[in-house]
């Protein structure tokens, strides 16, 4: 069974030069909200990522 292109929210915890950042943002899986964090802050360490809705808000970027 093919699973349905829908966005969640996640939000995603990092370190990054020994400061916990928290961020929100819509993807697909888990996996790819990682993947957002780690392509604009390379050395970030993800601590956690936690889904929060599964639908998309528009005021979340």
């Amino acid at each position: 069974m093919e699973k349905s292109k829908k966005q969640d929210i996640y939000t995603v915890e990092y370190e990054l030069s020994g400061v916990i950042f928290y961020k929100n943002v819509t993807s697909f899986s888990f996996n790819e909200a990682k993947q957002q964090i780690q392509s604009n802050f390379l050395d970030a360490k993800i601590r956690a990522v936690t889904i929060l809705e599964n639908e998309v808000s528009d005021n979340i970027h």
